[in-house]
């Protein structure tokens, strides 16, 4: 049996998967662990703790170059700074995920977010 060549579309549609896998196992065992501390710690202590977080989170955008970042990296920038406003964020697949970059939740609304970070005019197609 012949193996066929990947192209470079499918070595692209590859790593996006592994990517989209990495983050959604991370995402997991954050939400994993959030409710753990949720669990274990008083209400108190995991108040001050969610605080304490988001005030680090609120330093590591502060400190970020908006006009030095790739896309992705201003995908992660943004689900920061949505993470810090209490939305739960999901990153999609860099293909096939129909425009949308981020998916926000909260109690009760999801949005899908649509990113742009490039130095053109973007067109009427893209939006």
């Amino acid at each position: 049996m012949r193996r066929r060549k990947l192209s470079q579309k499918d070595i692209e549609l590859i790593g996006s998967a592994i990517i989209f896998l990495i983050f959604f196992i991370i995402g997991f065992f954050s939400l994993i662990k959030d409710y753990i501390d949720k669990l274990r710690l008083s209400p108190e202590a995991y108040k001050q703790k969610k605080l304490l977080q988001n005030q680090a989170q609120l330093e590591w955008i502060k400190s970020q170059n908006i006009h030095s970042m790739t896309g992705s990296q201003f995908e992660l920038y943004l689900k920061k700074i949505f993470e810090n406003l209490g939305f739960f964020v999901q990153l999609t697949a860099h293909t096939g995920d129909q425009g949308a970059d981020l998916i926000i939740h909260n109690q009760n609304e999801k949005i899908a977010v649509q990113v742009k970070r490039y130095n053109n005019n973007v067109g009427n197609k893209a939006v």
